[in-house]
């Protein structure tokens, strides 16, 4: 018999099993809690990762568009340079810089010494192979101007030794004017590394080779002139530009070449 205050087996199992199933259910709804705020947290953590992936790509874009934009602008201004017909030289200098490597170069510097622009002409960059008789006979240069007026550099080989040979030559021969004649595509960054070499000397520019403003395009060869040209260009710039940042004067980082 069961006692009367006595509680019945099966309902003391119920609660047992009620008593023990809260704590079961309360860490459940605990992880599941976690749970959605792990969720939450790992999607704003993707969220942002989103976010700054987006800025990040969306500046990198941009500085593309503005680099391509500037390279753009960069070319364009180098075209209209090197495509401009030269002017004939007015008044005289006292010297003249061939600088070889291409078609008309010597003729134009020989050509300019007779017209009188100069007294006195280098031309550097000469091949080691050609002889005096040579260069006469080819250019139809007279052994006796040959002689008296024109200096010939067999050392160079690129622009870089270009400028170092007229600089040696312009002290010299105590030369304060030059005129620089090279192709047109090569005249802008003989230039520079003229410059660099003579700061102090005035420097006129005589192109020859100038291409067609209008179909300089339509040429294959002409078209990888012009951007091979202008990359190396891109590239002088850039070490002045570095060097001029380090404090490391030209010519202690230079940017050899053949032209």
């Amino acid at each position: 018999m069961e006692n009367a205050g006595s509680v019945p087996i099966d309902k003391m199992s119920k609660a047992e099993e009620s008593v023990e199933a809260e704590p079961a259910e309360i860490a459940s709804e605990n992880r599941n809690a976690e749970e959605l705020a792990e969720g939450s947290r790992k999607k704003l953590r993707e969220t942002r990762i989103y976010r700054l992936g987006s800025l990040a790509w969306s500046l990198i874009m941009l500085a593309v568009f503005l680099f391509a934009g500037f390279e753009i602008g960069s070319f364009a201004r180098f075209v209209d340079v090197v495509t401009r017909e030269p002017l004939a030289v007015s008044g005289s200098s006292d010297g003249i810089v061939v600088l070889t490597g291409g078609q008309d170069r010597i003729a134009a510097g020989v050509a300019l010494l007779r017209e009188q622009k100069a007294k006195r002409v280098l031309i550097t960059g000469v091949n080691p192979d050609l002889t005096d008789e040579t260069l006469s006979a080819r250019f139809n240069v007279e052994e006796a101007l040959l002689s008296c007026c024109i200096d010939l550099d067999r050392k160079a080989r690129d622009t870089i030794a270009n400028a170092e040979q007229a600089a040696e030559w312009a002290n010299r021969e105590d030369i304060k004017s030059i005129i620089v004649v090279t192709g047109a595509l090569h005249m802008p960054r003989a230039m520079l590394e003229i410059r660099h070499a003579l700061p102090d000397i005035q420097l006129v520019p005589h192109p020859v080779n100038v291409p067609d403003r209008n179909n300089w395009w339509r040429d294959g060869e002409r078209r990888r002139d012009m951007v091979r040209e202008y990359a190396k260009l891109s590239v002088v710039r850039l070490r002045d530009t570095v060097n001029e940042v380090t404090g490391q004067d030209w010519p202690n980082m230079p940017m050899r070449d053949t032209r």
